[in-house]
């Protein structure tokens, strides 16, 4: 065969394995398409007016002006500086030691209470009506300059200055400030950020003046354990003392940080602590005590829904997490 015979035959059977598409007029029958009526309007009705709050309203605007009245606002960091602190002393360790306090106290609750306060965000203006105020709880430990409480507090409030006008939120972030209320009612500013431990959600304030503080137990508590957590109301309206009550539970599990029950004694990570009662809003820095020792096991953080069995427990920070923050002996 000759090669221009066998080249022909090859390009014959090569187009006929490739079938290409080709484009077909093809004419379409049919009725234009309707014009689209227009959605009728539906009228939602007007939600009911929010009911004011006049407690907190008084204690907002008597925060704000004791703030505007006194030298703190030019004493006391701003909000904007303690925001750059939390970053700056993540996982910062303290110069000082935190002593054992597995012994507990002997000391009755209503003394116990002596050493809660209450963290208050404020954000002060001329106008009560526009002044802001967030609440937490806390309470002293070491020698009572230092105070213990939680961090998302503070991310939430940077994420609620936040405003398209640009004057507007260095405003909120330059005149906000942070104080603790001490149990009399007096305002203590806040000096800094002593550490900020991330992973426990914990923040440790530094303040002015010193507190009575509360022993930390290093030795988590085993399933079971009797537990009081101060549930924290809203603040005496008129000081913004720390307002609440004791309950009582039990400390139901501990997790670790991928939400998988732990245990002590072993070599489990204690991320998280869960117990019975659920606490309130505000109670967000309470410490969990043990029973009959009073001291403290735990940090409330808030309440979750466990998946196993479906139910809502308060939930916390192991207090062991407190001595990552200090110095070892």
């Amino acid at each position: 065969m000759r090669a221009s015979t066998a080249r022909q035959l090859a390009r014959t059977a090569l187009s006929a394995r490739r079938c290409y598409a080709k484009p077909v007029d093809v004419p379409i029958t049919g009725h234009p398409p309707t014009a689209p009526q227009p959605t009728p309007s539906i009228s939602l009705p007007t939600p009911p007016p929010r009911p004011k709050d006049s407690a907190h309203d008084e204690l907002k605007a008597s925060l704000s002006k004791r703030l505007l009245d006194s030298t703190l606002p030019q004493t006391s960091p701003t909000f904007s500086q303690l925001l750059t602190q939390l970053d700056d002393r993540a996982g910062f360790e303290i110069q000082e030691t935190l002593s054992n306090g597995n012994r507990g106290t002997s000391l009755p609750l209503d003394d116990v209470s002596k050493s809660l306060v209450t963290v208050a965000h404020v954000f002060p203006s001329a106008d009560p009506t526009a002044s802001r105020a967030v609440y937490a709880t806390g309470f002293a430990i070491g020698d009572g300059s230092l105070v213990v409480t939680c961090a998302h507090p503070f991310h939430q409030l940077a994420a609620a200055t936040r405003s398209f006008d640009g004057v507007a939120q260095m405003r909120g972030l330059r005149d906000g400030r942070c104080v603790v209320i001490g149990c009399e009612g007096d305002v203590i500013p806040v000096v800094e950020v002593a550490s900020h431990l991330v992973v426990g959600d914990l923040v440790i304030l530094r303040v002015a003046k010193p507190i009575q503080p509360l022993p930390v137990d290093p030795y988590p508590s085993p399933t079971g354990t009797t537990v009081l957590h101060f549930d924290a109301g809203r603040p005496d309206p008129s000081t913004g003392a720390p307002h609440g009550t004791w309950v009582q539970s039990e400390l139901a599990l501990y997790q670790d940080r991928r939400g998988r029950e732990a245990e002590t004694g072993t070599y489990d990570e204690l991320n998280t602590l869960l117990f019975r009662a659920t606490p309130s809003q505000g109670s967000s820095g309470a410490p969990v005590l043990a029973k009959p020792s009073n001291a403290v096991i735990g940090i409330v953080r808030g309440t979750e829904v466990t998946y196993h069995d479906r139910k809502l427990r308060g939930f916390g920070t192991p207090a062991e997490a407190l001595f990552h923050a200090f110095k070892l002996v």
